[in-house]
């Protein structure tokens, strides 16, 4: 398949929305008491000589306080890599009151090149914090689309490499009743064995 087509089908199949995404509150401390508020910027890189297109088009941020000690936070703290992570975080969706979760728009028009950045925006709000919480906050994204080329002209040929996620977290994000929490990040990520 040559590159402009595959471009093509690509961003067809994963145009969408851009911008910082919003979820429902997320009630896990005291009925009542007022809201605290992470508005959070990762800025996302991927390197590869052979990495042509690349776009994150979409992830989940999740929010675990320390208070928490249930088998799914202890999961989303340990993960030491982006599959063990996603895996704890998909997990953990709607099983743990506990843990504020926020969907994350990404950028997956495949406008990026390699050493090129990305932007994932986001806000989350935790509603009934009823004191000053620290916790942690954890982001994995759906896989990745990319394009790498193969070979060497006249022979290249372009293909998708598949099931390659990226992960970020920050392990002490303080909350206060109340309160807004601005939190910015950054993950790279080497796709030279793509």
């Amino acid at each position: 398949m040559s590159l402009s087509a595959l471009l093509f089908a690509l961003s067809s199949a994963f145009a969408g929305p851009h911008g910082p995404s919003a979820a429902p509150p997320n009630r896990i401390y005291a009925p009542g008491a007022p809201s605290a508020i992470i508005e959070a910027t990762i800025t996302v890189s991927i390197v590869s000589p052979t990495l042509k297109h690349w776009g994150v088009p979409a992830a989940q941020a999740v929010f675990v306080p320390d208070s928490d000690q249930s088998a799914s936070a202890r999961a989303i703290r340990s993960a030491a890599d982006p599959q063990t992570l996603c895996e704890a975080i998909e997990r953990a969706a709607g099983r743990d009151p506990a843990i504020a979760a926020a969907p994350v728009d990404g950028d997956g028009d495949l406008e990026h090149r390699s050493g090129d950045v990305a932007r994932l925006s986001f806000r989350l709000e935790v509603s009934g914090v009823a004191s000053s919480t620290q916790g942690n906050l954890s982001l994995c994204s759906d896989p990745i689309i990319a394009v790498v080329s193969r070979g060497t002209y006249p022979n290249e040929r372009f293909e998708r490499p598949e099931g390659h996620r990226l992960s970020w977290q920050e392990r002490r994000i303080s909350l206060h009743p109340g309160q807004k929490t601005r939190v910015n990040g950054t993950t790279s990520l080497d796709a030279s064995q793509w």
